[in-house]
């Protein structure tokens, strides 16, 4: 199969607003990401036009933190998009093997901060960021992926439809799912303030059993607090996501560079650029970090082992009961059912 001139290889993910491929470029010789848009929005007469312009302006974006676009065209009635493939699997994937170490959430934080502080200031939302988006090249850095996706999706989708949410409703912030103000880059604080509570905790601040109510806990729900979650979490990093996901944008970090420094704060480091550029450790094979629950089975297990095989062999094999898992290149983390008009699918796989 070839979409233009790539080689396709495998289908990496899907979503309700586009197919991504895994294929390779023959004039490069590399290997990229193509995203696929759905026939539907070519019947927008004017959608070509922003097409265009949606992902000029996208490929301008040109941040050490943003998956660069490379190419854009249209391919037997599809327009797509071709970006960097980034190898090392998403933040979803992380998450969904538990809870991140506090240094791990603040590299992560930092550098996604440090992209969209960028984007922010040349007039680029997201509007729907999530662990889906958030993605890892080999090394282990973080980088920041579909800009304009939502954009596009949002201004093809409102000509057709009334009531239409363009956004994943587990990160959609207040005013989104009110639709009562212009989005402004504190919409994607509150997104990165979740993801932060997310990967602290292995878990979403808020559940419910339908998107529509979903969306509601954001206008109406307190943000849970992390220390009732955990109390070993830091009461600064309860201080921090309570800020970034406050129900008045007025009353959050004044912009993504500001959740950054803070975030900083935690690791009691000055250097901002020296958070942002570290890498994850073990990305392309993520630990299997179990919960408390497990963690305990284990060290009562452990203190058996001490009393009947000795000390020297308990140590033994609590280490090897450490060894790393196997990574799994397209994991799909569950957000809730879908529903009409919601987009996307609930389910974060990479490039979706």
């Amino acid at each position: 199969m070839n979409i233009a001139r790539y080689e396709v290889f495998e289908q990496l993910g899907r979503g309700g607003m586009a197919t991504v491929y895994r294929a390779r470029d023959p004039r490069f010789k590399r290997q990229v990401a193509i995203k696929l848009l759905p026939r539907e929005f070519l019947h927008d007469p004017n959608f070509k036009a922003r097409f265009v312009r949606e992902a000029q302006t996208v490929a301008r974006l040109e941040h050490p933190a943003i998956v660069p676009v490379h190419d854009f065209g249209e391919h037997e009635g599809q327009p797509y998009l071709v970006m960097r493939h980034m190898g090392g699997g998403s933040l979803a994937d992380w998450i969904e093997r538990g809870p991140l170490r506090v240094e791990e959430a603040a590299a992560v934080v930092m550098r996604v901060a440090a992209a969209l502080d960028y984007a922010h200031g040349r007039g680029v939302i997201h509007r729907d960021l999530k662990p889906g988006n958030i993605l890892f090249d080999e090394a282990g850095h973080a980088y920041l992926a579909d800009f304009g996706i939502a954009q596009l999706a949002e201004a093809t989708l409102a000509l057709t439809k009334s009531g239409v949410y363009i956004g994943t409703p587990a990160y959609m912030s207040p005013e989104q799912v009110r639709g009562d103000l212009e989005l402004d880059g504190r919409s994607d604080v509150y997104a990165l303030g979740i993801i932060l509570f997310e990967m602290l905790t292995g878990r979403q601040p808020y559940t419910a059993d339908t998107p529509a109510k979903l969306m509601m806990k954001h206008v109406l729900d307190p943000v849970p607090s992390l220390r009732d979650l955990d109390p070993a979490q830091l009461p600064a990093a309860d201080q921090i996501v309570a800020q970034a996901m406050a129900k008045d944008r007025e009353e959050r970090f004044a912009g993504a560079a500001e959740l950054g420094e803070a975030v900083g704060s935690l690791v009691g480091d000055t250097s901002s650029q020296l958070i942002a550029e570290r890498p994850i450790t073990g990305v392309g094979k993520p630990p299997r970090r179990a919960s408390l629950r497990h963690r305990w089975s284990w060290i009562l297990a452990g203190l058996l082992l001490l009393g009947t095989v000795g000390g020297a062999l308990a140590m033994g094999a609590a280490a090897r009961g450490e060894t790393n898992a196997g990574y799994r290149a397209c994991a799909c983390n569950s957000h809730g059912d879908r529903g009409p008009l919601i987009d996307p699918d609930g389910c974060a796989q990479p490039y979706s």
